[in-house]
């Protein structure tokens, strides 16, 4: 896979006269932060120069590409997310087909990587209070949207509406690189609710709502889960 860099898609983009005092404004923002390694360091202190980079990112790449690229990124975990969380979703966390999802964006200004991460939270939390089986439901939850395409793609020939075909394309994606069982496959293939088949159990249920949740507060921007505070953020590799 080419990389390409934050600064040579700068360059390129300001050809088009488009984007330059955005282009400029962020990319300032960017270089004062100095090397990613400050990043880790000092998460809170680079809340606004990262969000703003990734927003740039994203919009650069859908400049420059026809069709989106993968952007490498890699995430910075607060020590602040419970313990418990991070053991039953590290291995899905730690794959790199999985993290090319945080290329993608997903309702308007959120990666696919950071919903998914947010659904999973969720899930593992309700399921932890209503006495389900929480870590079926953190693994469903994570898996949930595994779709490593832009879902402005054309469809398959058949298929009819994204909304009915992603949730077939996770967990297509879900059993290769996992192996996952019958039942994460059956909530992946229900999450979309009343827009698909209606969930078959509990967890089922959980990852619907925790996924409707989710959507609805990232659509109007409100920052929760584990957005709120920035405890994980997506950054560039």
């Amino acid at each position: 896979m080419v990389t390409v860099q934050l600064a040579e898609m700068s360059q390129r983009v300001l050809q088009f006269g488009q984007v330059c005092a955005f282009t400029a404004q962020t990319a300032g923002k960017h270089r004062a932060c100095g090397h990613p390694e400050s990043l880790t360091c000092s998460v809170n202190r680079f809340i606004i120069e990262k969000r703003a980079v990734e927003q740039v990112k994203v919009f650069l790449y859908r400049m420059i590409r026809g069709k989106q690229e993968v952007v490498p990124v890699e995430l910075l975990v607060s020590e602040e997310i419970d313990p418990r969380f991070l053991e039953i979703v590290e291995p899905i966390l730690k794959n790199k087909e999985f993290l090319k999802m945080g290329g993608y964006l997903q309702h308007r200004r959120t990666s696919r990587l950071e919903h998914s991460i947010n659904v999973s939270y969720i899930a593992w939390k309700m399921a932890k209070n209503m006495d389900c089986d929480e870590k079926l439901a953190a693994v469903a939850g994570m898996l949930h949207d595994f779709c490593v395409y832009d879902f402005k793609d054309q469809l398959p020939e058949g298929e009819m509406h994204q909304a009915f075909y992603h949730p077939k394309a996770a967990a297509w994606t879900s059993e290769e690189q996992f192996g996952i069982d019958e039942r994460v496959r059956s909530i992946i293939l229900t999450h979309m609710f009343p827009l698909g088949p209606m969930p078959k159990c509990r967890e089922a249920w959980v990852v619907t709502c925790a996924d409707k949740l989710c959507a609805s507060l990232e659509l109007v921007r409100i920052p929760f889960a584990l957005s709120w505070r920035q405890r994980v953020m997506v950054v560039t590799a």
